[in-house]
């Protein structure tokens, strides 16, 4: 790797994580509009319960006010990026969070796949998984 693509990387990597970071904000603070202007039309997710959301479930689960943040934080995260248009980020999540009267204190493993189209990297797919409690 020469000097340029380690520029490159780092600045790709310092990218992802601060869009990771106004993601995981914007989805505690019901910010629907950040959401859509981080994702692609095409965005999939799968949730650590299996379901598979596109672009418009994730916004309505994001806006949905009847849960309660606390918390939603990245941990341990891992970036890994590919020709200077596709990076990979792989992480750990704590949420907490109140929903129908019971607070929820969670760890999720994720990776998520950013694409940059142009200027812009657009958020396109995701998948997590629940971590077990500690015993």
């Amino acid at each position: 790797m020469n000097a340029e693509q380690t520029t490159s990387s780092t600045s790709i990597i310092a990218t992802i994580i601060e869009l990771d970071r106004r993601l995981q904000r914007a989805s505690c603070t019901y910010d629907g509009a950040t959401i859509r202007a981080l994702i692609s039309d095409d965005f999939t997710l799968i949730s650590s319960s299996g379901r598979v959301l596109n672009a418009a479930d994730f916004i309505n689960d994001v806006e949905d006010t009847s849960i309660a943040w606390f918390l939603n934080d990245t941990e341990n995260a891992t970036v890994r990026s590919y020709n200077d248009d596709c990076a990979v980020i792989t992480a750990d999540l704590h949420s907490k969070f109140e929903s129908a009267g019971t607070t929820h204190d969670v760890r999720i493993r994720f990776t998520d796949t950013w694409v940059k189209s142009g200027d812009t990297w657009r958020y396109v797919a995701g998948h997590a998984s629940r971590l077990k409690k500690d015993p």
